[in-house]
Formats: structure tokens, C-alpha cells, sequence
């Protein structure tokens, strides 16, 4: 059996990531509460790395977005 590093082990209680995510590799709805996929055994550990990773982007793509507009707001 597959065990979470330790320092993984607490993404399981991040309130930032839904109970529920898309797998990294096959896409199936995972709970991070899991240590794997059900559908394609992939550690879910890494799917909750990716939707962090997801959420950090869409964060900063967010902030450029607004601060774009607020420039093109006070020319």
C-alpha cells in the first residue's frame, strides 16, 4: 500500500482544497481524504499538489487581470 509523505499527510485538512478534486491523472472525482484513485490508483497526494499548484495560477492571473484594469482605468 502507497503511504503519503508527512509533510503531505496535512493536505488532507487544507481548507483551501475541496473535499472532492479531479484526479491528475485520469480526471475521476477524488477525495483528498484518500491515499488513491479508486478509478486509475494514481496517489492523491499529487492531484491535491496539482489543484493547489491550479489555484495559485488562476490567483496570480487574477491579480494581473486587475491590476490591467485598474491601469487602463487611470489612463
Amino acid at each position: 500500500m502507497y503511504r503519503i509523505p508527512p509533510d503531505e499527510e496535512e493536505s488532507k485538512d487544507d481548507p483551501s482544497v475541496p473535499l472532492a478534486i479531479p484526479c491528475v491523472a485520469c480526471g475521476e472525482k477524488v477525495s483528498k481524504k484518500t491515499t488513491e484513485c479508486r478509478q486509475c490508483g494514481h496517489p492523491t497526494h499529487e492531484s491535491v499538489a496539482a489543484y493547489k499548484a491550479a489555484m495559485n495560477v488562476l490567483k496570480e492571473a487574477r491579480k494581473r487581470v486587475e491590476e490591467e484594469r485598474k491601469r487602463v482605468e487611470e489612463d
